[in-house]
């Protein structure tokens, strides 16, 4: 099975809004809005908007191997590194799990969901997920 690609177009679409706000966010420009850039919002009470992008896979071989080529793609597109490091979270299968490292800090995870917190949501389908902080990406 072809593994799809992800592309900065990709994830404008899915973000709702255009290519060049996905760029602008990404490098830190100046001409991104504080809120675009996830600075804080004083109109807000204070409260820090952060940037996130998300997805989840969900197939009968939905695993860790699919996910992270995607995540893959999406760094590369990006000209970004990251590396994966085990890590233990509850929602996720213990040794299917991975913090998404780039610049030493953690700027994600993702892994494969825990039966019981599928089974708890009446899913019946494995599912895989990935979840990454873009204001962290430099």
């Amino acid at each position: 099975m072809k593994k799809p690609q992800v592309t900065i177009k990709d994830i404008a679409k899915i973000a709702g809004v255009s290519f060049s706000t996905v760029l602008r966010s990404l490098n830190n420009s100046n001409e991104a809005s504080e809120k675009t850039k996830g600075g804080f919002n004083t109109d807000n009470y204070g409260s820090k908007t952060r940037n996130h992008i998300a997805f989840l896979w969900s197939d009968r071989e939905a695993g860790l191997t699919d996910i992270n080529s995607i995540v893959y793609a999406f760094f590369f597109y990006l000209g970004l590194e990251y590396s994966l490091e085990e890590t233990e979270d509850a929602r996720f299968i213990k040794g299917r799990t991975g913090d998404i490292i780039h610049n030493n800090i953690s700027v994600g995870i993702m892994g494969e969901i825990h039966p019981d917190v599928l089974e708890n949501w009446g899913i019946q389908t494995p599912c895989a997920c990935v979840e990454i902080d873009l204001d962290y990406l430099s």
